[in-house]
């Protein structure tokens, strides 16, 4: 099998239980998974949401009186822990992580877009798996800094390092769309995306998850701009991330956009 350079983007909804805490058995699922890719040669980048929902389980904070601030404050707070749990779950494997914050703001200057590559890759070479969400604390809507999801960042990402896949792990089991069958209609999964059109964006609910910022939309529109740039791309299960290595395989999971 050709060696692949990966990156996994895991929605917060993918990191929490229905109870609104993370799910620690999941990020060790996820780590082991992790773990078998990289034995079979391939090299793994980590796009993760989830520090606002991490900094929920340790801060009481009345979100209601200033939604920034607040957001602020879980996000500081939540990073740290986040990073702390999948430091925890990848020593297990004998594997360092390391963690990135950035902006897209960040993006837009020749300078630091050329560190950042150059410290993924040094990263890569290392064999440490880089942890990588966006700056919630600095990037506001006020500052214009900010890609409003991860999906968008796992996308330039994706570019910048030329992913060979990209992999957005979500509580769907792929782009879903309505048929009529005899018992009435049903839901069936978009098993392949050949081209980004109108009609398959109309499958796209108009809402977004509990906890989450982007939706299903937003993972559609960010796997067709990873498609343009010739990366393969799937919208997949990420309550079981054993999803990834079965793609790998040869096994058809979720939507590929091809």
């Amino acid at each position: 099998m050709k060696a692949k350079r990966i990156v996994i983007k895991i929605g917060t909804n993918v990191l929490h239980r229905s109870n609104g805490k993370l799910d620690y058995e999941l990020i060790r699922d996820l780590a082991n998974q992790i773990t078998i890719i990289r034995k079979k040669g391939h090299e793994v980048l980590v796009v993760s949401s989830g520090s606002i929902g991490a900094g929920r389980e340790l801060c009481s904070i009345d979100e209601s009186i200033n939604t920034l601030v607040s957001h602020q404050i879980l996000a500081s707070v939540g990073q740290a822990r986040l990073i702390q749990i999948y430091a925890d779950a990848f020593r297990k494997n004998k594997i360092i992580v390391s963690q990135i914050l950035l902006t897209r703001g960040d993006f837009g200057l020749r300078k630091s877009y050329l560190n950042i590559r150059n410290t993924l890759e040094n990263l890569l070479k290392y064999k440490i798996v880089p942890i990588i969400n966006e700056n919630d604390v600095v990037a506001t809507e006020e500052l214009d800094l900010n890609f409003g999801d991860n999906d968008l960042l796992a996308v330039y990402l994706a570019t910048l390092i030329g992913a060979d896949q990209l992999f957005f792990l979500t509580v769907a089991p792929g782009l879903l769309k309505e048929e009529s069958g005899r018992k009435g209609k049903c839901s069936v999964v978009v098993e392949k995306v050949n081209e980004l059109t109108e009609e398959i964006l109309k499958h796209c609910l108009p809402i977004t998850s509990a906890g989450g910022k982007g939706g299903m939309e937003s993972k559609v529109r960010s796997a067709g701009m990873a498609m343009s740039f010739g990366i393969d791309t799937y919208i997949i299960d990420g309550k079981f991330p054993e999803n990834v290595c079965d793609i790998l395989e040869g096994h058809k999971r979720g939507t590929h956009f091809v």
